[in-house]
């Protein structure tokens, strides 16, 4: 089998991992105009030609045209580019009754856009315009003001366009041209961030699982990857291939033994697209950005209040950096904290750290201010339900990582029909995990509770003999809302610390149990906000575990069992 890693080219197909929120919310959404930012080699083109070819095999409402405006400065070139784009739809346009040849015969881009929408307006159907490198707009816009206002026009016109605009950060510079009316990327807004993908997602392209026979990659290496490189795309693609090249057929990796990773991640480190992504990536922070990220990196980690003594802003401003930052894959939280995201990041950092000041923003303060200053979060209180599969590592170390891809498969087929029947607000899984929320805590207990009884149905007779065990934890608190509908915040955070606590985080009270009788498979665990909540339901019993000191969490906690009556 040829090696199926794929680095430096774009993505499609069966070889495309992950973003189905994202594309659920360009192609299902009501929205018509988007903007996507994402660092270099996150995979923005990659997710646009992906949406080109779905659009060819699933959403016939939609003819896809991938339009890359990179290099284009007038509009002869915009011109000449969509010309292109289109002749890649031909078939699409042709079956539509749209000739391709009138369209080539257009004087100009505008002329072209009138002749689209006069045919497509006549049908069931709307141009899906893919835009790539919209950085380009900045120049575009420099050099003729004018034309940059008609072509935002042109993009809004629901009539016959979606519009998503795809480029770097420094697409938030294309606000700072002045323009009659309004900024260029008002109606574009809330900002779309495209950063690493979910841990499930990551599994899955490590073990390449839609390619049928996916690739037996022992459960540790799998592990180690994930964590190094905070499951960015071009770094898995890029580890991957080199393994699949060098260790696929060593002794340790046929008896689902992994070896010494530091050769290949020396090897990632010695490529010059690595170097440039990162010194880009860099470079598309504005200065305020590049203080606290530069605090963080310094401390190894920090939280708020420590990186507020060094950054003279308010909380709230912020708060607002740091989900930005996060959102782009720069830092990634650790309960109260936050650190670099990731390895080959921070080794960047450490490499180039005596040059970072040479090292010129092309992103201003004012331009990030702006996008930040959009209400693109929103803080709802609801209760927080963790499902986590017990012991994933050693099951893909014993029977592979497609048996443990399988497995939870099975256990969202079991989750997902119950969180929706349950009046469920969010839900995603990520790895071996499943978070979801509820407006009540009942509804989440109630979840948790029929989760177990159809595990514990299969667990009579288990596939292979391997039982599902479970850790469950629920909390009820604020969480943040972010711009994909995603969960943030210390609630979020304590209902994970909740399903994973451990004897050694237990302090052994009166009225408790002790450290050996400490529950932690197949029980649902609830914090004191839950169990205030549930306690008098007539249908449920309790029992105090004891009390607990949460992993990155400064107070300590009571922790509380449900039980089910005939339990």
């Amino acid at each position: 089998m040829p090696n199926p890693y794929i680095v430096g080219t774009a993505v499609i197909g069966n070889q495309f991992y992950g973003r189905e929120t994202l594309i659920n919310q360009v192609l299902t959404g009501n929205r018509d105009c988007f903007c996507l930012m994402g660092n270099r080699r996150i995979g923005k083109t990659s997710f646009l030609r992906h949406l080109e070819f779905l659009v060819k095999e699933k959403y016939p409402h939609f003819i896809g045209v991938y339009w890359d405006l990179q290099g284009c400065r007038m509009e002869e070139d915009l011109a000449e580019q969509l010309k292109n784009g289109l002749l890649d739809a031909e078939e699409q346009l042709e079956a539509a009754g749209i000739d391709y040849d009138k369209l080539e015969e257009s004087q100009n881009l505008f002329s072209l856009f009138r002749l689209l929408k006069r045919r497509l307006i006549r049908l069931p159907k709307k141009l899906l315009l893919l835009v790539d490198e919209a950085e380009s707009l900045i120049e575009v816009g420099e050099n003729d003001k004018g034309l940059l206002g008609k072509l935002r026009s042109v993009m809004q016109d629901s009539t016959f366009t979606r519009t998503i605009v795809s480029g770097s950060r420094r697409l938030s510079e294309v606000s700072r041209v002045e323009l009659a009316g309004s900024d260029f990327l008002d109606g574009f807004e809330p900002v779309l961030f495209i950063g690493s993908l979910d841990e499930a997602d990551a599994d899955a392209l490590i073990a390449q699982s839609q390619l049928g026979q996916g690739l037996q990659i022992p459960g540790d290496v799998a592990a180690e990857i994930k964590e190094k490189t905070s499951c960015h795309p071009y770094l898995l693609q890029s580890i991957c291939l080199y393994l699949y090249d060098h260790e696929m057929d060593s002794p340790l990796w046929k008896r689902g033994v992994g070896g010494d990773l530091s050769k290949v991640y020396d090897y990632v480190m010695q490529q010059g697209m690595a170097d440039k992504a990162f010194a880009d990536d860099f470079r598309y922070l504005a200065p305020i950005e590049k203080d606290i990220l530069m605090q963080i990196y310094r401390l190894g980690s920090a939280n708020l209040s420590q990186i507020q003594q060094q950054i003279y802003l308010d909380a709230d401003t912020i708060k607002q950096f740091l989900f930005i930052l996060e959102a782009c894959g720069y830092i990634k939280p650790e309960g109260e904290n936050y650190s670099i995201a990731n390895y080959f990041f921070a080794r960047w950092l450490k490499s180039n750290e005596a040059r970072l000041d040479e090292i010129a923003s092309v992103v201003s303060d004012a331009a990030m201010r702006d996008i930040e200053a959009q209400p693109v979060t929103h803080y709802l209180t609801e209760a927080i339900a963790v499902v986590d599969l017990y012991g994933s590592s050693p099951l893909a170390n014993r029977y592979g990582a497609n048996f443990l891809l399988e497995l939870l498969g099975m256990l969202r087929e079991i989750i997902q029909p119950l969180y929706r029947a349950h009046n469920g607000q969010f839900f995603r899984s990520k790895g071996d995990d499943f978070l979801m929320t509820f407006p009540t805590a009942q509804d989440a207990v109630e979840v948790v509770i029929e989760v177990l009884k159809q595990v514990e149905r299969y667990n009579e007779q288990p596939k292979a003999g391997v039982p599902i065990e479970l850790h469950i934890g629920i909390h009820f608190g604020e969480t943040r809302v972010g711009w994909e509908n995603d969960r943030y915040g210390d609630a979020v955070n304590r209902a994970f610390r909740v399903a994973s606590i451990q004897p050694a985080d237990m302090i052994e009270m009166e009225g408790g149990v002790t450290r050996t009788e400490l529950p932690t498979k197949n029980a649902i665990l609830i914090t004191e906000n839950v169990y205030e909540l549930i306690k008098e339901a007539a249908w449920l019993q309790y029992r105090l575990i004891g009390l607990f000191k949460l992993r990155g969490i400064t107070e300590r906690h009571l922790i509380y069992q449900v039980l089910r009556k005939d339990e």
